[in-house]
């Protein structure tokens, strides 16, 4: 079976050379036929004197055919258009970086301006690369097709005359970037990748997001160890805080209390709050329990400091003295003194409700003058300070 297919192939071949010659052979008797024709009525017509009415018919007969050739000659030479003397390639993609698969446009200026340029041919250095066509309706305008990356170099000829070459750059094309899966909406991080387990022999548990937290700023740790939150509080900034504008709760179930980190400049704020059952589930509920100290701590000496503000001072002074149950009147008295005094506050806090604490160093306002570690504070009112560019502490306002 693949013999025949070889066979047929070959004659269909053989066929199609048969018609080009066949063609050619016809072109050429056509335009230069008169020259056989002169040459046999010069040297060869003598040899048919024996026979004169063949001679006739055979004289006749070339001479009417050379005569025909020789007018399709002389039609030929005198009014076929001139071959070009100069040829040049043009296109603004020269020494340009090409797309693959890609068609680029090339012109041909050529003189003299009435020239033929069917039998201009057109060469390219690596067909590999590129291919290059001319249009039908336009042979002056050629295409340019790219194939693959590389450097191709394109020149025009005809005859002895040369064209100029073009230098062209192809490049392939960038990979498509692989596409970017997207993490199921109900998938949770596994923080043992980024956090550690433990810090200084204790172990923690971690989490990056806190229920209700509407700031997305706030994160927990869960920790049961005797030792105190200020002993190993820059040791877990070091190892949990992402970053400076985060706020960091750390429960600790064994000493019940609820300590919470912010941080200002070089300086680590840290609350110890009394422990609220189940406070830890909401970030609204978080550090609501007494506050039982602050300290401030340096992140690059690691320096601690105890801050005590005044209503902590206040407190502490009044349940160290002592309380004489056994005077009625006494107690009488402080019953109403508590009551004045719980009045006053209500009315200086309904007087004071717009008023907050800023420093010229900061950029928060605060609900206590104590908080943050505050350079000389003072009061001013809320819309005051807002218009001043402040905005609120996140450990004052949740």
């Amino acid at each position: 079976m693949k013999e025949k297919n070889s066979k047929t192939g070959g004659g269909c071949l053989m066929t199609s050379l048969k018609i080009m010659g066949f063609f050619l052979l016809f072109s050429l008797i056509l335009v230069f036929g008169w020259i056989a024709g002169i040459i046999w009525l010069i040297f060869f017509r003598k040899k048919m004197d024996s026979e004169p009415k063949k001679q006739m018919k055979y004289t006749i007969a070339i001479s009417t055919a050379s005569i025909i050739s020789f007018a399709i000659f002389i039609v030929y030479v005198v009014f076929a258009p001139p071959t070009p003397t100069k040829l040049e390639l043009v296109s603004e993609y020269k020494e340009s970086e090409l797309d693959v698969d890609t068609d680029y446009v090339i012109n041909v200026n050529f003189e003299p301006k009435d020239a033929s340029l069917r039998l201009v041919t057109y060469e390219i250095d690596n067909p590999l690369l590129a291919t290059i066509t001319s249009s039908e309706d336009n042979p002056a305008q050629l295409t340019l097709h790219t194939k693959q990356a590389g450097t191709v170099n394109i020149v025009a000829k005809y005859s002895d005359v040369e064209s100029n070459t073009l230098t062209f750059h192809i490049i392939a094309p960038e990979p498509a970037p692989e596409p970017v899966v997207k993490e199921e909406e109900n998938t949770v991080q596994e923080d043992d990748t980024t956090y550690p387990d433990s810090i200084n022999g204790i172990d923690v548990s971690f989490s990056e997001s806190v229920n209700n937290d509407v700031t997305g700023s706030w994160r927990l740790a869960r920790v049961a160890t005797t030792t105190s939150t200020e002993e190993y509080a820059l040791d877990y900034y070091k190892a949990f805080f992402k970053d400076d504008d985060e706020v960091h709760v750390i429960v600790n179930f064994t000493l019940n209390t609820t300590a919470i980190l912010n941080v200002f400049g070089d300086t680590i704020s840290l609350d110890i709050h009394e422990y609220v059952d189940k406070e830890e589930h909401d970030a609204s509920a978080l550090g609501g329990g007494l506050l039982l100290a602050s300290y401030g701590i340096n992140k690059e000496t690691g320096t601690i400091e105890e801050l005590v503000d005044d209503d902590t001072e206040q407190e502490i002074e009044a349940n160290s003295q002592p309380v004489d149950t056994n005077e009625q009147s006494s107690d009488v008295q402080e019953t109403a003194e508590t009551s004045s005094q719980a009045t006053e506050s209500s009315t200086n806090e309904t007087n004071t409700a717009q008023m907050v604490w800023i420093d010229d160093t900061g950029k928060k306002y605060h609900r206590k003058s104590t908080c943050s570690n505050m350079s000389d504070p003072y009061q001013v009112e809320i819309s005051t300070a807002e218009g001043r560019g402040y905005g609120p502490c996140k450990k004052c306002y949740r």
